[in-house]
């Protein structure tokens, strides 16, 4: 799966608003130097997303399935966590994603948006 990384507090404000598109086998990682709650909206977003939340050691906390499009409900992390994932829409159900799956990622493959 490719992956932009959104590793700037500009790049993380602005994650996938204004997108009209997004390819089945494309990510946003969200990456954060120490483990914190975090919240995203779906401001400006038009395309729904599944929201993967990882701890610092890449397993699966807590999954946000079909955020839904253009809304401004904060979704929270529930825990502390080290990174979040947005994929399309359905991509954690068809890939199997789940509480407790591990899931590697290394950003220095990822792409700068």
């Amino acid at each position: 799966m490719t992956a932009e990384l959104a590793a700037t507090s500009r790049a993380k404000l602005a994650g996938m608003q204004n997108r009209s598109t997004f390819a089945p086998a494309d990510a946003m990682l969200f990456t954060y130097d120490d483990p914190k709650l975090v919240s995203f909206w779906m401001k400006d977003t038009p395309i729904p997303l599944d929201i993967i939340f990882l701890d610092a050691a890449g397993v699966v906390s807590q999954i946000e399935p079909s955020a839904p499009p253009e809304s401004i409900v904060p979704i929270e992390s529930a825990r502390p966590i080290m990174a979040a994932l947005e994929v399309p829409s359905g991509t954690a159900s068809s890939r199997g994603i789940e509480i407790g799956s591990r899931m590697v990622f290394d950003p220095e493959r990822c792409i700068d948006p």
